[in-house]
């Protein structure tokens, strides 16, 4: 599936009628339509406005031409520098270690690109929302600072007394 997709015409159609009906649904939910927003301030990375789930208008209804679109997305896109293999299952570890080397043999190496977040300045992330009022305060960050917030991450999420 990851190293050599078939893309079947006919199960391309059917799984775009699928995805068009997961877009029409989270199209009414609001915590989709606020990531909406939010990523639409963002500059500088692609990788963070490129459009994160599809539609049949999208999508269109040429087979050919979308089988086209996504095996040269494929091309770009799955490889290694981009891919995280988790796996799990009945066979001792140093088997499905086994299992992950020969399928992992496979997939060409490719190299990651750096993520680059830019936030807009100037611009509004006001998002008129049906129901009742709330306030969301959202920040980008650089990459880096990640880890450090995993603490408080955890003490956000605690159950201890006082969490």
């Amino acid at each position: 599936m990851l190293v050599a997709p078939r893309l079947a015409p006919g199960a391309l159609m059917q799984e775009t009628a699928v995805i068009d009906a997961e877009y029409r649904l989270l199209a009414q939910d609001a915590a989709t339509r606020r990531e909406a927003a939010l990523l639409a301030l963002t500059a500088g990375d692609a990788r963070l406005t490129r459009l994160r789930i599809g539609h049949q208008a999208a999508f269109g209804d040429d087979a050919p031409r979308l089988r086209a679109a996504l095996s040269a997305f494929h091309e770009q896109h799955y490889h290694a520098a981009n891919l995280h293999l988790f796996l799990c299952g009945p066979q001792p570890l140093n088997e499905l270690e086994t299992l992950a080397r020969e399928a992992a043999a496979r997939i060409p190496p490719g190299v990651a690109a750096p993520l680059a977040i830019n936030a807009r300045t100037g611009g509004s992330g006001a998002l008129a929302q049906p129901g009742f009022a709330q306030l969301e305060l959202s920040f980008l960050l650089p990459a880096d600072v990640r880890p450090a917030l995993r603490l408080l991450a955890h003490a956000l999420h605690s159950e201890a007394p006082g969490g």
